[in-house]
């Protein structure tokens, strides 16, 4: 993730005015601008309305134009499907990779992000079980997910969702690991109020 996209998502959490620029043409930004993936680099990328209308195209996949959306799943995953996938913690996020078999589990936190790999076949077996996984399109959306005694939440949402709760949670005064749960309620449950349609993502070339 670039430090531009790292700063607008900072200050999107915050709501403040945002004065950054179009990471492809330098112009201003708004708070409410575009995010571009690029997923070689794994990266998300800052751009104004002009140059993310430009990726409208399925002829590549040097570029991919995210659409912000969140979408409440009605699963549940129980304790031993959640030690399947190998996550220790009760917040995280699962992507996948459209070049290869990778599945990856990302724990955000203090510290910024921890990965760790996932076995393909335990993806693949929970996906088989629960028909909403198989639907989360890879690099551009997610599986994010918040477990703990009190909350159960579970969301497909587009990547930059994620990016942005990581740059939450760097930013709490809170000690290492011990995330403010005010703040988490606050995060989700505006992901559980998004409205608008479900979008597929499209890819652009140059």
């Amino acid at each position: 993730m670039t430090a531009n996209a790292l700063r607008a998502l900072k200050g999107f959490v915050r709501g403040a005015a945002l004065e950054d620029h179009c990471e492809l043409c330098a112009a201003p930004l708004s708070s409410t601008h575009a995010h571009l993936l690029a997923p070689a680099r794994q990266s998300v990328l800052c751009a104004c309305t002009a140059c993310s209308l430009l990726f409208s195209h399925s002829d590549s996949d040097r570029l991919v134009r995210i659409h912000r959306h969140a979408l409440r799943l009605t699963l549940e995953l129980d304790d031993a499907a959640w030690a399947r996938l190998g996550v220790p913690v009760g917040v995280a996020f699962v992507t996948t990779r459209r070049d290869s078999k990778l599945v990856t589990a990302h724990f955000p936190g203090r510290a910024g992000l921890v990965e760790s790999s996932v076995e393909p076949a335990v993806w693949h077996a929970l996906c088989a079980e629960h028909a909403e996984l198989a639907t989360i399109e890879s690099e551009v959306e997610a599986l994010l997910v918040r477990r703990s005694a009190r909350k159960q939440d579970y969301f497909r949402v587009s990547i930059d969702h994620c990016y942005e709760l990581t740059s939450l949670l760097r930013t709490l005064p809170a000690p290492l690991g011990m995330p403010d749960p005010e703040i988490l309620d606050e995060f989700f449950a505006a992901l559980g109020a998004t409205r608008g349609g479900f979008h597929r993502t499209s890819e652009v070339g140059p």
